[in-house]
C-alpha cells in the first residue's frame, strides 16, 4: 500500500502530514527549528512542481508515504491515478489524502517571493508553520482508525 498526501503545494501542509505519519515530526509538539527550516528550504526549491512525487519515507507498517503537489487539479488527480493503476493492472492499493484545506493563504504569497530566501520569508514560513502544525496534527489523528486486528492505518 501507498499513501499520498496532497494539495495544491506539495511542501507545505501535504509535507507535514507525510513527516508526521512517518514519524519524521513529533505527534505531541513542534518539531525542532532546524527540521522547520529544512522544510522551508524544501519549499524553495520544490514548492513548484506539478504532478511530481516526492517521497517522505516509511511508517511502522513499512507503508511508502509520498506527497504531490497538484494545483487546482486534486480531484483529477486523484481520478488519473486511480484509472492509470486500473489500465497497468497495479493491483496495490494507493490511499489518497487531501491537505488542501489545511494550505490557507501564506503558502500562496511565499511561493511569490520563493526565489528570495531571506528573514521575512522566513518569518512568514515560520509562522504558517506554527499556524498550520496543531492543523496537521489534529487532521492526522483523526485520520487514523484501527481496523479489528488493531493494526494502525487510514482510510
Amino acid at each position: 500500500m501507498r499513501i499520498i498526501y496532497y494539495s495544491h503545494w506539495g511542501t507545505y501542509a501535504a509535507y507535514t502530514m507525510a513527516a508526521l505519519h512517518t514519524g519524521l515530526y513529533p505527534e505531541d509538539r513542534l518539531p525542532p527549528d532546524d527540521w522547520i527550516w529544512a522544510q522551508h528550504e524544501l519549499c524553495l526549491r520544490y514548492g513548484e512542481q506539478t504532478g511530481n512525487l516526492i517521497y517522505t519515507g516509511m511508517d511502522e507498517q513499512f507503508t511508502e508515504i509520498y506527497t504531490l503537489g497538484c494545483r487546482r487539479h486534486g480531484e483529477m488527480i486523484v481520478r488519473a491515478i486511480q484509472h492509470i493503476s486500473d489500465i497497468f493492472e497495479v493491483h496495490e492499493t494507493v490511499h489518497m489524502i487531501s491537505a488542501e484545506s489545511l494550505d490557507g493563504m501564506l503558502p500562496v504569497l511565499l511561493q511569490k517571493l520563493n526565489s528570495r530566501d531571506n528573514s521575512f520569508t522566513k518569518m512568514l514560513f515560520k509562522d504558517w508553520f506554527y499556524r498550520s502544525y496543531p492543523k496537521c496534527q489534529h487532521a492526522f489523528q483523526n485520520g487514523k482508525l484501527c481496523n479489528p486486528e488493531g493494526n494502525q492505518g487510514f482510510c
